[in-house]
This record gives structure tokens, C-alpha cells and sequence, in this order.
């Protein structure tokens, strides 16, 4: 799940995930991004209260940066899910390189990148 560890934590985050990925050897691999809606402020007392939720940007470098961290080949790769910012698929590693170059300039121009808004992500 994107954003769980929030902005403080989001280098643990994608490193203990594409470890675990690397580790697990999974067939298919999908990405959902964190949305708390009316239990923000439960999860951030669980965290001590400094957890703040990444933005869209945010998110989609902790997406960029998982697949970089992935050595594993043949992973059926998607972030279809309602709640995802953008819409990727492919399969690691042989579209690695091309998920990684769509990320970057959807990072470098979120407004060229025709992110989904946030009414669209509510499930």
C-alpha cells in the first residue's frame, strides 16, 4: 500500500517492500495507494502524531523507486486500482525501464501526466 509509512517513513517503506518483493518472487504484483479518508487522524496518533500523508508527487516517486528496487523478472506489474493517482502496467523487468521513464515525467509534470483527481478516487 502506497503512503503507509507517510512522508517520514516512505525510504523504509520502499525499501522493505522491494526486498519483500525480491524475496517473495511474486507472479503479480499490484499497487494501492493509502486513503484514510475520515480515520486520519486515528492513523496519525498510531504513528505519534508526525505521520503526514504523501501527495500525489510523493507517491508516484515511492512507486518509482519500489520498481528500481526490484531485481525479480517476469512480475506482472499494475497500479489499476481506483485509488491510484496513475494507471501503470507491465511486467518486471522487461518494462522496467519504460514504467521507470513514464514515472519520471509524470514526477517532473503531474499536470502532463493527467493524474487521476481526487474525486475519481474515492471508492
Amino acid at each position: 500500500v502506497l503512503g503507509l509509512g507517510g512522508i517520514k517513513r516512505t525510504r523504509q517503506h520502499v525499501e522493505n517492500t522491494a526486498k519483500l518483493v525480491n524475496k517473495a518472487h511474486p507472479k503479480y504484483l499490484s499497487m494501492l495507494t493509502l486513503m484514510l479518508g475520515p480515520f486520519e487522524n486515528e492513523y496519525k496518533k498510531a504513528f505519534g502524531g508526525d505521520w503526514t500523508p504523501l501527495d500525489p508527487v510523493e507517491t508516484l516517486v515511492e512507486i518509482r523507486d519500489i520498481i528500481k528496487g526490484i531485481d525479480r523478472k517476469g512480475i506482472i506489474f499494475r497500479t489499476n486500482h481506483a485509488s491510484n493517482y496513475l494507471s501503470l502496467r507491465g511486467t518486471i523487468s522487461e518494462d522496467k525501464i519504460r514504467l521507470i521513464n513514464i514515472l519520471n515525467q509524470a514526477i517532473e509534470n503531474p499536470s502532463d501526466a493527467q493524474l487521476k483527481p481526487e474525486y475519481l478516487r474515492f471508492l
